[in-house]
């Protein structure tokens, strides 16, 4: 008899379908352990919001308690153009409360730009400078609460909890985010922005959101919850951020 893995429930607010779907699972999970069928981990999304101190906050979720939880991951695109990234905000908000699609399926098209409806706009994971996969940007053994400062005037800054001394993350790219000293920082042939080269402080716009991340030694195989998008305000929108 396989052991059955503990389920989640998919990224809503809508506390209804948070239970529908969490008893849902726990019963595909028993009925899987009774059969024999393989089982696996599901994580629940982070919680995740926007401040008007320019700041991405992502809270962990302890009911991702699971031993091969290790965290969250931040991934994200940026373009020029306000309109595009509205949409593609707010599809991938709707794909993730949707259940037609798993969360493994889901991030790979988000991953090679073949998202339906959106193709060619790939999205990465922000990255601290010596990352080394399968270790997530945000490590659950370091803490709970993250916030990435969205700096218009340096390196954008990821601290943990209430620390008052953070750490540059850098760009997919191994550029910074902001940096005057480093020319047209946004180049219209960069993997993770979709726009025209500047040379100038220009208002672009930020799409992004947050998965928990986890790595089955025993399957060999790594394991994510649906995403978690930003919000803009109270809509699943483009972020502006001051980028040059």
């Amino acid at each position: 008899m396989a052991r059955a893995s503990r389920r989640g429930a998919p990224n809503t607010r809508h506390g209804g379908r948070a239970f529908a779907a969490a008893t849902l699972a726990l019963v595909s999970a028993l009925l899987a352990g009774a059969c024999g069928i393989d089982s696996y981990s599901y994580y629940y999304p982070p919680v995740v919001s926007f401040s008007g101190d320019n700041s991405l906050y992502l809270n962990h979720v302890t009911s991702n308690n699971d031993a091969s939880f290790l965290g969250y991951e931040i991934y994200y695109r940026v373009f020029q153009e306000k309109t595009k990234a509205d949409a593609i905000a707010a599809a991938i908000y709707s794909a993730a409360n949707s259940s037609s699609t798993a969360p493994s399926v889901l991030l790979n098209q988000l991953t090679s730009g073949t998202f339906p409806s959106h193709y060619g706009y790939a999205f990465n994971p922000i990255r601290e400078p010596s990352a080394t996969s399968p270790i997530p940007l945000l490590k659950i053994g370091e803490g709970s609460s993250f916030r990435v400062a969205l700096s218009a005037e340096g390196d954008w800054m990821l601290y943990i909890n209430t620390a008052s001394a953070g750490s540059a993350v850098k760009r997919a790219s191994g550029k910074t985010f902001y940096d005057l000293g480093q020319g047209a920082t946004w180049d219209g042939s960069d993997a993770d922005y979709s726009g025209s080269t500047i040379s100038s402080s220009t208002t672009l716009y930020l799409v992004a959101f947050g998965i928990a991340y986890g790595f089955d030694i025993g399957a060999i195989k790594t394991t994510t919850s649906m995403p978690a998008v930003f919000p803009n305000g109270t809509t699943y929108a483009g972020i502006p951020i001051v980028a040059h």
